[in-house]
């Protein structure tokens, strides 16, 4: 039974909705390291090498992460 101030009216759209979907962008951290010899400065730098490896890698994913979601939404 319906009500009497009631009537069938049109269905608001449903709003849409946009999700960062991306990781956020974290600062790069270098590993600290006091070396005593050469040998210890080798190793210093191979460590240092890694750890801008991995911020490099940190900051490609972050940009195709991006480039993919703004893809996305030029496509709808």
């Amino acid at each position: 039974m319906p009500l009497p101030g009631c009537g069938a009216g049109q269905v608001s759209p449903v709003p849409q909705l946009t999700v960062l979907q991306c990781p956020p962008v974290v600062p790069c951290t270098l590993t600290a390291i006091a070396p005593k010899t050469n040998g210890d400065l080798n190793l210093a730098l191979d460590q240092a090498e890694a750890d801008w490896a991995m911020c490099a890698a940190q900051v490609d994913m972050t940009y195709q992460c991006q480039k993919k979601a703004k893809a996305n939404v030029k496509a709808r």
